[in-house]
């Protein structure tokens, strides 16, 4: 990590550069980098410490006694998480965060962010200051998601959860930041069910996808090599493969 990409983030907003260097060794930081799909934190178990994400994306995840898992929330880059189950050292429930793409974190000693230590650093309030401001967001955030899945019908859950994303986006057309799975758990619906009813909207609404405009691929299938041209045809694969090997190893673009 560096100064430079740590003054990116809100948790370390007006903090001179100087003392993010020594707020590294202060705080015990260590940086981590989850593969998807990796734990990163689990409470109540854990040591009591607070996350950044650097890069990637992070989910956070309530787990009951029965073993039922829900997404409380996706996390992007500059969010925290582990604050607030850290903080209330809240015993009598599961709250774990999970790599939901290959990812960088920052673990900070949440202990040493709250009490100041004997040199008496000038970020710890500055940063006690931008703390509380994300939590106070991410409060928001949860507000909006209780008011999704109050939503009596699944009908009703996935036209609130679209609407507060068009408001987000500022336009009718947005991308959903998540796929059908982690979207039911969203909406703590299921996933069949809430697919059936996605399909019924859709002819409700009148679209036909086979006569819709093109548009451009999402990234990164906006983009393409020769490799993927021959990719489905037979024998393609392997082809394919070949050609990668022998432009990565000799340094060379084949043009045949």
């Amino acid at each position: 990590m560096t100064v430079e990409e740590l003054r990116g983030c809100p948790l370390f907003r007006d903090i001179a550069p100087e003392d993010l260097q020594a707020m590294l060794g202060c705080l015990s930081a260590r940086e981590a980098a989850p593969r998807r799909g990796d734990f990163i934190l689990r409470t109540p178990d854990a040591h009591p410490l607070l996350g950044v994400v650097l890069e990637g994306e992070v989910e956070m995840i309530s787990e009951d006694s029965f073993g039922k898992k829900s997404l409380l929330s996706v996390l992007p880059v500059g969010s925290i998480f582990g604050e607030s189950y850290t903080c209330a050292k809240a015993r009598n429930r599961t709250i774990a965060y999970q790599a939901r793409t290959h990812s960088r974190v920052l673990l900070l000693d949440y202990g040493r962010i709250l009490h100041a230590c004997k040199l008496v650093c000038r970020f710890h309030h500055r940063m006690i200051e931008n703390m509380v401001k994300l939590i106070a967001e991410k409060n928001l955030t949860l507000v909006e998601k209780l008011e999704v899945v109050s939503r009596t019908t699944i009908r009703e859950k996935l036209l609130t959860y679209l609407a507060r994303q068009a408001e987000a986006a500022g336009a009718r057309t947005f991308t959903i930041p998540m796929g059908r799975t982690a979207l039911a758990e969203y909406l703590c619906t299921d996933r069949s069910a809430m697919t059936r009813e996605l399909a019924r909207m859709i002819r409700t609404a009148g679209i036909d996808f086979a006569n819709l405009p093109d548009g451009t691929f999402d990234h990164p299938l906006g983009e393409s090599t020769g490799a993927g041209v021959i990719f489905g045809a037979t024998g393609g694969v392997m082809e394919a493969a070949l050609r990668t090997a022998v432009e990565t190893l000799s340094g060379e673009e084949l043009t045949h």
